[in-house]
């Protein structure tokens, strides 16, 4: 925001807060100490006119908070509790639609959906729309043109569905798309993911999880490749008008590569056998100069989870560094990646520090330690950065 990194990292003496970066060592600090309960969790930062908003413990509960980068811009919004631990996660991440913020936050004993102007008295729950009531656990929230797509149950008539706000009503109302998996089951949409004007997504109608699409409407929701071809597609990312995601091969049983164009015949695997990913919400992949970056183990050198590269063909994916080399099976843990121009900024575990900030030009000499934050112990970047 405003030609700087902001992230969230942790010290000995404030805890977990909210920092500042210019590039340089020197210009790197906490822009304001708000954590007195030195919690573990603070969520993604999420900018909306000019300002960057996230959650943090600034008592024993968590809230929403807004800055402008400075000490005295940077306020509480609401006293709505935030979910800080799973929007740390890219289930709960909050999003900007409209120049709204939408964030999961607690009613009685539920998770549901908020949206906020940005005011304590512009903040409120989104309703059902059909039915007026709350709408239960709202994930992977994806803002697709000029609509919002989440996954949700609506209370006990059906399970875990694909959910839409349309950005052009008036009233700020959900509908569930399509009873995917019907009755009160749960098709349970993830990795929702805007490409031409769609939602792509992984969800399980009456058999395992396959890859979906859907323009909003019921009948404009479909499975494009079932789960007898590509089974639990995950981390769905779009480079040059192209999805690519991480799914098991029905047919080989492993962890493949996959590409596909939106259509049926337009999905295949990108065959890259030194390649194993687990399946899970951590294995995020970012864009950079039309290469992708993700978290992967590299089968050659035995290294888990390691910082790899791709530029979408199998000759030309592979592991970008060895930060821990000479460690046969040495994990690093890259991730909470950020692009800014031609750098991408990520979090990483060397073998001699914790989770501290590291910066990357997608070339091997450039993949370096940005700064340790915390050279006593723990820096543990464990959020987005901004």
């Amino acid at each position: 925001m405003n030609g700087k990194v902001y992230f969230s990292a942790y010290d000995s003496v404030n805890g977990r807060d909210l920092w500042v970066s210019d590039g340089t060592e020197t210009g790197t600090h906490i822009v304001k100490a708000l954590n007195t309960t030195l919690s573990e969790y603070q969520s993604p930062l999420t900018v909306m006119n000019g300002k960057l908003y996230y959650g943090v413990h600034d008592t024993s509960d968590p809230h929403l908070f807004a800055t402008d980068g400075t000490v005295n811009g940077t306020q509480k919004v609401s006293d709505v509790i935030f979910d800080v631990e799973s929007a740390y996660a890219i289930t709960g991440k909050p999003v900007v639609m409209n120049n709204k913020l939408y964030f999961r936050g607690v009613s009685g004993s539920h998770w549901v959906l908020y949206v906020s102007d940005g005011t304590s008295a512009g903040t409120a729950i989104v309703k059902d729309k059909k039915y007026a009531g709350i709408i239960d656990n709202p994930q992977y929230m994806t803002v697709v043109g000029n609509k919002l797509f989440f996954s949700a149950a609506d209370g006990g008539t059906y399970g875990n569905e694909l959910w839409v706000i349309d950005g052009s009503a008036a009233a700020d109302e959900a509908s569930m798309v399509k009873d995917i998996k019907t009755g009160t089951g749960s098709s349970n949409p993830k990795f929702i993911t805007a490409m031409n004007g769609k939602a792509y997504f992984q969800a399980a109608d009456i058999s395992a999880n396959g890859l979906w699409v859907s323009d909003g409407t019921e009948s404009g929701t479909s499975m494009i490749v079932d789960a007898n071809t590509v089974t639990k597609p995950t981390s769905l990312t779009v480079l040059n008008n192209k999805l690519y995601f991480f799914a098991t091969n029905y047919t080989t049983a492993s962890t493949s590569f996959f590409m596909s164009d939106g259509t049926t015949a337009g999905t295949e695997s990108i065959n890259v056998n030194e390649l194993y990913v687990t399946l899970d919400e951590k294995a995020v992949i970012a864009t950079m100069n039309n290469k992708l970056f993700f978290k992967a183990t590299w089968v050659p050198n035995g290294t888990n989870d390691v910082l790899c590269m791709s530029d979408a063909t199998a000759a030309g994916t592979a592991m970008l560094k060895d930060i821990t080399p000479g460690t046969a099976s040495g994990s690093t843990r890259p991730g909470n990646f950020l692009v800014v121009k031609d750098s991408i900024y990520f979090s990483a575990l060397d073998g001699t520090n914790r989770y501290e900030l590291w910066v990357s030009d997608g070339t091997e000499d450039g993949t370096k330690l940005f700064k340790n934050i915390n050279p006593s112990g723990n820096g543990d970047l464990l959020t987005d950065s901004y």
